[in-house]
């Protein structure tokens, strides 16, 4: 399943960098092969995580921000997902973790991702306390590392997230297509 989704987000991806590139000479960003990547040191990347929840009465669209921090010489990822609002513009307190991460220097990243990241953790909406939670092996996050080829620690690093969360007193939620991260450093 996760091979289907990765065709088309490197696809949906590729077509927002061409825009981007455009004809006023922007660098676009490529696919970084992950037997390239730097084996000593580490990179910081920070940016925005989106992702959507529907309950049966439409879908709702949680933004925030993540940080993801790569230890190449380790082949690990950590970070934290936090500051969320959603599209009825409710604010949430509390934030997912990322544990268990790897950075998997074997695959192709054309068809499987390199960054692997559990999610733990909850949010909770300041207006109403609902709670969301993520435990070991409910969601994911998955991701590549991207640059423009001039650089020895690759610039962006984005994906998705796959899973769900469970709604405190509630069922388990899937998230909806079109889940993702992008950061920078």
């Amino acid at each position: 399943m996760n091979t289907v989704l990765k065709l088309i987000l490197v696809g949906a991806s590729g077509a927002v960098l061409s825009a981007c590139g455009g004809s006023g000479g922007g660098d676009t960003l490529e696919l970084v092969d992950p037997m390239t990547l730097p084996t000593m040191g580490d990179a910081t990347y920070t940016g925005s995580v989106n992702f959507a929840l529907d309950e049966g009465s439409g879908p709702v669209t949680f933004s925030g921000d993540v940080e993801v921090r790569a230890d190449f010489m380790n082949n690990a990822v950590a970070g934290d997902l936090e500051n969320f609002t959603d599209s009825n513009s409710d604010t949430y307190t509390g934030g997912f973790t990322l544990i268990n991460g790897d950075i998997d220097r074997s695959v192709n990243p054309s068809l499987d991702f390199t960054i692997f990241a559990d999610l733990e953790g909850s949010i909770e909406n300041d207006r109403t306390a609902e709670v969301y939670e993520a435990e070991f092996g409910d969601a994911e996050l998955l991701g590549d590392f991207y640059d423009d080829g001039n650089a020895t620690i690759p610039s962006t690093v984005r994906g998705e997230l796959d899973g769900g969360l469970q709604k405190v007193g509630g069922n388990f939620i899937q998230f909806e297509n079109g889940s993702s991260f992008n950061a920078t450093r």
